[in-house]
């Protein structure tokens, strides 16, 4: 299993199956291979990780790829590879559900390397992460606005009824319950779910996930729906 199988099966919700992957990234990561391979077999272990909550060994791999990102080797790589392993590090800790951790990494990202110059898919990926930090942080407003530009942005690259445009939208839900507007979440969760059965699986873990949102959002007792919706992450 390489890099794409995996990330097809998170994506798609499947995220135990791409454990099966985990043992031969962890070895790229720490053989002498190019500073690339190494890079991409480092972030493949920590979206691996984070992905199914092994939470110390993600942390480790957290570190593990600060420290190489710190290195001189990785200053010499791509813009894109770079962006991705800051983007890693802040998926792990939304995951984790640290906001204000995920927001300084995020800073640091653009800080240090040129998000809109390594792709229009890297600009949009990081609007998403921004607003899934806020969305942590309780800046539901704040993060509604960088999901809706992050959608955009997707949009924009991909179209609009694209499964990465539409799964981005879906992580405004929580925000939107939050904020009170129900039948605004209710309404954009049947609307995605409709158009992304088009295009995924009924099978798969991320329309099961879907379809229980859109249970949830039916309880006749909000706060208790807005409990079962918030921690609901849906990542490209």
């Amino acid at each position: 299993m390489r890099e794409q199988e995996a990330l097809l099966l998170m994506k798609m919700g499947e995220a135990a199956e791409s454990l099966q992957a985990l043992p031969v990234f962890r070895e790229e990561a720490t053989n002498n291979l190019s500073p690339r391979r190494q890079m991409e077999a480092k972030i493949m272990s920590l979206r691996i990780l984070s992905s199914n909550a092994k939470w110390p060994e993600a942390r480790t791999a957290s570190d593990e790829l600060r420290q190489f990102l710190d290195g001189e080797p990785a200053s010499r790589l791509p813009q894109g590879d770079r962006v991705s392993a800051y983007q890693a590090i802040a998926e792990f800790e939304i995951r984790a559900g640290d906001g204000p951790a995920a927001e300084s990494t995020l800073n640091s990202l653009d800080a240090r390397a040129d998000v809109s110059g390594a792709g229009p898919a890297y600009h949009a990926r990081t609007l998403m992460l921004r607003g899934l930090a806020m969305r942590q942080n309780g800046e539901h407003q704040n993060a509604i606005r960088w999901l809706q530009a992050a959608e955009i942005a997707y949009s924009d690259s991909f179209g609009p009824v694209n499964p990465q445009t539409l799964l981005c939208r879906l992580n405004q839900i929580p925000s939107l319950l939050a904020m009170g507007n129900r039948t605004q979440a209710v309404a954009l969760v049947d609307e995605a779910r409709a158009t992304l059965q088009k295009h995924l699986p009924a099978n798969a873990a991320v329309m099961r996930q879907i379809s229980k949102m859109s249970s949830d959002l039916s309880d006749v007792d909000y706060e208790e729906a807005k409990s079962k919706a918030f921690n609901a992450l849906f990542f490209n």
